[in-house]
């Protein structure tokens, strides 16, 4: 087997999270399946055990909206499931129509994928190829990361590292993010730098701060909002969007989400022209080879767009700043996102073992929670993490609180 000291950066991540990891599986603390689901209740297959969910980041609840639904059901009747070719070859009417949709939203032209991970996958190498005709780079890019990014960047290290020098950066620390995109550009290489807008376990990225180094130092900047599309931002284009005053930014690359608060599934990313677009769309290996989106889910998405583009949507990000708003009411002081407009809260714990038993008495009175522990977190910095939705009911949070409250009592923290 291998070791911490020897082995890649892989293997030794497998082997510092092993025991925990395996004692949340032994234990049956999280990999809940269930047969049923109404509004944020759902029923287990196997035990038949009723619990209201904490765990799902449809922070809107539009996945049940009644229009969203009728959309998806009649586009089957209409083409089927999916058009299995590739879009560059032939594609149904309504996906354009999505396209133009989100690109109204975002202000910017965009595209859609799959997932987010697969938007990574198209425009990265593109623009670390120097493709893309609004982002030039001069000399050759360098890539700086975000050390809390989302896992699904972090991982394409070795991708990026064919373009271009990596560096991790802690975001928070502004002085030394800008030391670093400065040395980046006084070598004569071109920064981008590649972090979240909204944090999957908390905390908010540094946006217009990023931005602003961009302009100083001629590089560009790419954003994964998978996490504040919808709850935020005009005709919920996201926080990204929001801290730029809607206007999107010339040096700016941006993911979004459809499969969290959109209501439906996939992701989309912006670009700044039209020209940038139609290289991502001609030569981008995703959007030739990565496969259609499924038919149901391009027309959801399209009935979730006309959501967002009417002043519905900012009725249902109030409603959700309410459930967050009494959360804070009630929860720890200590709370991750504490007093946040983003619907992640943090049940600090500590210690990951304590994390997965609480978590296991949490699901034992009828709370179905994510318990967050390295990697997704640092080391013994585990926590509960709780999803927040508009459709949460008030006395399910008081309830969930106490609960919470009674096994952190007997285990003595």
């Amino acid at each position: 087997m291998t070791t911490i000291a020897d082995g890649n950066w892989l293997n030794r991540r497998i082997e510092k999270s092993k025991p925990h990891q395996d004692l949340v599986w032994k234990i049956g603390a999280n990999d809940f399946v269930f047969s049923e689901k109404s509004g944020k209740k759902v029923t287990l297959s196997v035990s038949g055990q009723e619990m209201i969910e904490f765990m799902s980041c449809s922070y809107l609840g539009l996945e049940d909206d009644s229009r969203i639904r009728s959309a998806a059901k009649s586009s089957i009747d209409l083409y089927g499931m999916t058009f299995a070719a590739a879009r560059t070859r032939m594609r149904p009417e309504m996906t354009t129509t999505l396209d133009n949709k989100l690109s109204q939203i975002i202000g910017a032209p965009t595209t859609t994928f799959s997932t987010v991970g697969l938007c990574h996958l198209a425009v990265l190498p593109l623009l670390g190829a120097n493709e893309l005709p609004s982002y030039t780079i001069k000399n050759q890019p360098h890539w700086i990361i975000d050390q809390t990014s989302h896992a699904s960047i972090q991982v394409l290290r070795g991708i990026l590292e064919q373009f271009g020098k990596v560096t991790r950066v802690n975001f928070q620390d502004a002085a030394r993010l800008k030391q670093v995109i400065s040395e980046v550009a006084k070598n004569g290489k071109t920064p981008i730098t590649l972090s979240d807008g909204v944090g999957s376990m908390g905390g908010l990225g540094p946006v217009r701060e990023i931005m602003t180094l961009a302009e100083e130092f001629s590089g560009y900047a790419y954003i994964d909002d998978a996490h504040g599309t919808s709850i935020m931002g005009p005709n919920g284009a996201g926080y990204a969007m929001q801290e730029l005053g809607g206007n999107y930014h010339p040096r700016l690359i941006l993911t979004s989400s459809l499969a969290k608060a959109f209501g439906s599934t996939g992701g989309a990313v912006s670009v700044y022209s039209a020209e940038d677009e139609e290289v991502i769309r001609k030569y981008s290996n995703p959007y030739i080879f990565g496969g259609p989106l499924a038919i149901p889910t391009v027309a959801a998405a399209s009935a979730a767009a006309d959501i967002h583009l009417s002043d519905e949507i900012y009725k249902l990000q109030d409603e959700l700043n309410s459930i967050c708003e009494y959360f804070d009411m009630k929860c720890p002081p200590d709370t991750i996102n504490f007093e946040s407009k983003v619907p992640i809260r943090g049940l600090f714990v500590g210690e990951e073992e304590i994390a997965i038993r609480i978590n296991k008495e949490l699901m034992l009175q009828g709370f179905a929670c994510t318990v967050a522990m390295y990697p997704t977190v640092p080391f013994g910095q585990a926590m509960i993490r709780i999803a927040l939705s508009r459709t949460h009911y008030r006395r399910d949070i008081d309830n969930l609180l106490h609960t919470f409250s009674k096994a952190v009592s007997k285990e003595g923290i």
